[in-house]
């Protein structure tokens, strides 16, 4: 909630909407009066879809800090090896994912480049983070990797 509290804060003039699967930690969240943003316990595979098929374009989509299964045999797991990528990049918009881990951010970028989309990774410096993760990683001295990227709507 706190990212997505966040980001309705950055972009007053669009609705926000925070997906987490981890009801845990949507229920950590106290609600503020900023019409603005709501948040949902689900996948975003689901959203997505649902969102593909009633044709609604997205201005900007924000991965935070997901977990990167890092082993080999988990690729499928990651955001850019899901069956559900293709659906994301159907949805056009701007794209930022952010990690602290580079080879994650490394691999999301050259599947964006394969599907079509234009981007570039960069290392975030001296930033007010806008997640726990990011605020946790960032004080234990991890480095902060972004990729930035727009997918077209076609």
């Amino acid at each position: 909630g706190e990212s997505t509290k966040s980001l309705a804060e950055i972009h007053p003039e669009h609705l926000i909407v925070g997906i987490d699967k981890s009801a845990v930690r949507l229920k950590k969240h106290k609600r503020t009066n900023r019409a603005n943003y709501l948040l949902l316990n689900s996948y975003c595979e689901a959203i997505w879809e649902e969102l593909t098929a009633r044709k609604i374009r997205v201005d900007f989509h924000y991965i935070l800090y997901p977990n990167p299964w890092p082993k080999s045999k988990h690729l499928m797991r990651r955001v850019h090896g899901h069956p559900a990528f293709a659906t994301l990049t159907r949805l056009g918009g701007d794209v930022e994912l952010r990690s602290n881990w580079a080879c994650y951010v490394e691999e999301f970028h050259l599947a964006m480049l394969m599907a079509g989309a234009s981007g570039n990774i960069a290392v975030l410096h001296n930033i007010t983070p806008i997640t726990p993760f990011e605020r946790k990683f960032d004080k234990s001295g991890h480095t902060l990797w972004q990729y930035k990227g727009k997918l077209s709507a076609d």
